[in-house]
């Protein structure tokens, strides 16, 4: 999985789990250690605690930015 995150482009895909990477741009909701991406509304991703802080930071540099 270290290796898939490494060539992914960082400004388009965040790993949000140890067993997941998401593409910002799909991600359409976050609520609490969750998120739901745009394409699949119903399933829910579960954030590790490790991954979150960045994942937020990320999400307010796209908003910000």
């Amino acid at each position: 999985m270290k290796e898939l995150e490494e060539k992914l482009p960082h400004e388009q895909f965040i790993r949000v789990h140890k067993s997941f990477i998401v593409s910002l741009s799909q991600i359409a909701s976050l609520n609490g250690n969750a998120l739901y991406l745009k394409n699949h509304p119903k399933a829910e991703i579960v954030i590790g605690k490790v991954y979150k802080p960045a994942l937020l930071d990320q999400l307010k540099l796209r908003m910000i930015g």
